[in-house]
């Protein structure tokens, strides 16, 4: 028996090893794509019109996420189980009902934010020049939330490649050249070249999805609806408060700063984000086994695919954080000479993207485990940090404080996961060593 279990185990890590060895090159590529996408944009358009068009894009994204009702991991979760147990028709009836349940929020959502950009624009951020790039971004809302509906959904069914391409690495990759070509000149140009890289990725994925798995364009059957919606409302709160701690830095400074401000802030968090391909990368791996293995109670095999998938992201995160700290004056120089100053705001946010890498898988292992609602604990906690000391920090810190909060609460809600994940499962997903 024990002999079985090692063979077992083995064969686990190679499988989540190679297996992520494609999701690290797939997700670097998408990373690498988008800091030259955040350059060229930054380069091109100047400092105050790159803060338009990175406080719109922040608006536009946590809305499209927002419209998704909390179905993200909710469509990895259920379509890697019915998959597992060879439910086919099942997994694409969860498809086709998150598809019918975010289409008309999303569509309500993007005419919404048209329909109020000049009141969005002028009384609260006080920025009027904001209004036109808002209302050409809110025509993505849609296609992004279809292109993260089918990005979850081949994470589910293990498409690596697939998934990656319609949750990151899609648009960059459209985005890139059009940049480069068209050589757009204010946000409102760039704006909308990002609207037709969505509307090109969300097509794609989509065909791509229809073309794998033929899925029956039909009300799913209320066995499964009700299987799905149960937890839909606590994942949603998870969402909201994930898509808080990352996007309401941006949206504080837009309120108490200048565009500049925001510009300078949001070139350094979306650099330091790049740091959590490495998490990213392995968990669009690790979430679907962490689903199968309690769906079929192999306790064992959620503690092992963790410490492995702990291991294997903390070996890569370590050589990375070094880089950032020694060379951040020199990468935020390739923004342009007026990025330099948010050297110390990207030194700040990689140290929080660092714990949240070594944290290791402690977010999904409860989610995709059915104990979402303690994942949820350490979003309150972390949300109610942010909101509390957020508006204070970035109004006589201005970004730099900002970054601080971000970091502390971002660390904060891991290492409460971690905790979490040890009283419930009794292993320590920090511990990788053992």
């Amino acid at each position: 028996m024990k002999h079985t279990s090692v063979i077992n185990r083995d064969g686990r890590f190679k499988e989540l090893l190679s297996a992520s060895g494609l999701a690290f090159f797939v997700k670097a590529i998408a990373a690498l794509g988008t800091f030259v996408l955040n350059v060229l944009i930054a380069r091109l358009i100047g400092i105050e019109q790159s803060g338009y068009f990175n406080l719109a894009l922040s608006i536009v994204t946590l809305i499209s996420i927002l419209s998704l009702q909390g179905f993200n991991n909710v469509l990895v979760r259920f379509i890697s189980a019915y998959r597992a147990s060879g439910k086919g028709d099942e997994y694409n009836q969860v498809y086709i009902f998150a598809v019918l349940r975010t289409m008309p929020a999303s569509i309500a959502a993007s005419f919404s934010l048209i329909y109020f950009s000049d009141w969005i624009s002028i009384t609260i951020f006080g920025k009027e020049n904001l209004s036109d790039v808002i209302s050409i971004l809110s025509l993505s809302i849609a296609p992004l939330a279809i292109c993260h509906i089918n990005g979850y959904s081949f994470q589910g069914v293990k498409k690596v490649v697939h998934s990656m391409l319609a949750l990151s690495a899609g648009v960059p990759i459209v985005l890139v050249p059009l940049i480069f070509i068209f050589e757009p000149t204010n946000a409102i140009e760039t704006s909308s070249y990002y609207l037709l890289a969505t509307l090109f990725v969300c097509i794609t994925s989509s065909s791509i999805w229809y073309i794998y798995f033929r899925p029956k364009i039909s009300l799913p059957e209320i066995n499964v609806r009700k299987e799905v919606s149960a937890p839909l409302l606590s994942m949603f709160f998870i969402v909201l408060m994930t898509q808080i701690t990352m996007w309401m830095g941006q949206i504080f400074l837009g309120v108490v700063g200048t565009a500049t401000d925001v510009a300078l802030f949001s070139s350094a968090q979306r650099t330091a984000l790049l740091t959590s391909f490495i998490l990213v990368s392995v968990n669009s791996i690790a979430a679907p086994k962490f689903a199968e293995a309690y769906r079929n109670a192999d306790y064992e095999g959620i503690r092992d695919t963790a410490r492995f998938s702990s291991r294997l992201m903390s070996a890569i995160a370590v050589p990375v954080l070094i880089f950032i700290f020694i060379f951040s004056d020199w990468i935020m120089s390739l923004f342009g000479e007026e990025f330099r100053e948010s050297a110390n705001i990207l030194r700040v946010l990689a140290v929080g993207q660092f714990i949240n890498v070594i944290s290791g898988s402690v977010g999904f292992i409860l989610q995709m485990t059915g104990k979402e609602k303690y994942f949820k604990y350490s979003l309150m906690v972390s949300c109610f940090l942010l909101l509390l000391i957020g508006p204070l920090a970035s109004y006589f810190h201005g970004a730099l404080g900002m970054a601080y909060v971000i970091a502390i609460c971002m660390s904060t809600q891991n290492l409460l996961s971690v905790y979490f994940v040890k009283k419930k499962f009794g292993f320590n997903t920090m511990a990788f060593w053992r």
